[in-house]
């Protein structure tokens, strides 16, 4: 993600701002911000998301968290999480 160096913390790279500009499309950023009020929305009879969650928690959710991460929002992935969490138990 953004050809960073390996083993290297966010805050050891200088232009970090730079990267994510040209590295992580402003689509990406609202997609990675934002896939849990869309989630949220889903009535349950017109889609079943948890095995869509399952998928995604399973092959994209560290990718997920790097870009939150990079764009220094990783704390941003608690309320995603739990807006999940809460959708399954209701649905």
């Amino acid at each position: 993600m953004c050809k960073l160096p390996d083993g290297v913390l966010n805050s050891e790279v200088d232009d970090l701002k730079e990267r994510t500009k040209i590295y992580i499309h402003r689509l990406l950023e609202y997609a990675c911000r934002s896939w849990h009020k869309h989630v949220a929305a889903v009535p349950a009879p017109v889609l079943d998301i948890t095995s869509v969650l399952h998928r995604f928690l399973e092959g994209k959710f560290l990718f997920w968290l790097e870009v939150l991460s990079v764009l220094s929002a990783a704390r941003e992935a608690v309320n995603p999480l739990e807006a999940a969490a809460r959708w399954l138990d209701v649905h």
